[in-house]
């Protein structure tokens, strides 16, 4: 609200929200924060299920999304701003919270291992959608956004984090120290750019609800399917179900603004669907 307020009086524009978008967080700020997440989470093999839960609810809604687009006929940069918004789902906002203060850490716990799923499918899968749909690899083929997809620096983060954590590395508390202190921007400055990017016009009202659809009604239903194929009862249903209602992730707005996507459809699709997330809970 800040940021959007600052933009109508003037003091702040859209190309501030491109450049933290497309410089600061894209090659400082999120590499930092993946790396750092991953190469510490607690990975426990009787817990699996959690982001194999989160991989299925994904593409579940990430073939919604694509029946949807087929159907409608959707542009290029809306339909990729369409398939990585269904296929995200926002987990710090409103689950962080609301689990850890009804359920505590248990839960919080059980959660980090769902959002490593999480992230695994974001850095890899939905960032190639977006390379592949992007302005810059229009007219050009699978190879080429492979070839472009490979040399991202949040890629690599993904990947040395999970080698660092596999191979029971133990990072120096110096270098903990560094990038924890540059990924603390992270969720702020992805605010301030959302509030620089958002209008009030909601454009595209009906590729917008039917995105909101997919990600909270499919991934509730795709959430359940979970749920039931791996028997889960108890904290480890209520973790899977929860998660499947949460909105769409903010990074539909960053790798939006990186590739030339549909920047303002995805800010209005993060934002309505925090709102009918927080309305569900």
């Amino acid at each position: 609200l800040i940021s959007f307020f600052l933009k109508r009086a003037g003091t702040l524009s859209k190309k501030d929200g491109e450049v933290i978008l497309t410089k600061i967080l894209f090659y400082v700020v999120i590499p930092a924060a993946i790396f750092l997440s991953i190469s510490q989470v607690q990975l426990s093999s009787d817990l699996i299920f959690l982001p194999l839960s989160n991989w299925g609810i994904s593409l579940i809604c990430l073939a919604a999304g694509f029946l949807y687009a087929k159907i409608t006929k959707l542009e290029n940069k809306t339909k990729g701003t369409l398939l990585m918004g269904v296929t995200m789902i926002n987990i710090q906002m409103v689950a962080y919270p609301f689990l850890k203060l009804i359920y505590g850490d248990e839960a919080f716990a059980r959660l980090i291992l769902f959002e490593f799923g999480a992230a695994c499918i974001a850095f890899t899968l939905v960032y190639f959608l977006a390379v592949y749909y992007g302005e810059a690899s229009e007219k050009k083929g699978i190879k080429e956004s492979l070839n472009k997809f490979v040399k991202i620096p949040l890629v690599w983060a993904l990947f040395l984090g999970i080698g660092v954590n596999l191979s029971s590395v133990t990072l120096p508390v110096f270098i903990k120290d560094l990038l924890d202190l540059i990924a603390k921007p992270l969720v702020p400055m992805l605010l301030i750019s959302l509030g620089l990017y958002f209008e009030l016009k909601f454009n595209k009202i009906k590729h917008l609800l039917a995105g909101i659809f997919i990600r909270i009604g499919v991934g509730f239903a795709a959430g359940l399917l979970m749920v039931t194929l791996f028997h889960l009862e108890g904290l480890n249903r209520i973790v899977v179900l929860v998660s499947s209602i949460m909105p769409i992730g903010y990074m539909t707005l960053a790798f939006s603004a990186k590739e030339k996507l549909d920047e303002e459809f995805a800010a209005s699709l993060v934002t309505t669907s925090v709102i009918v997330s927080i309305a569900l809970i």
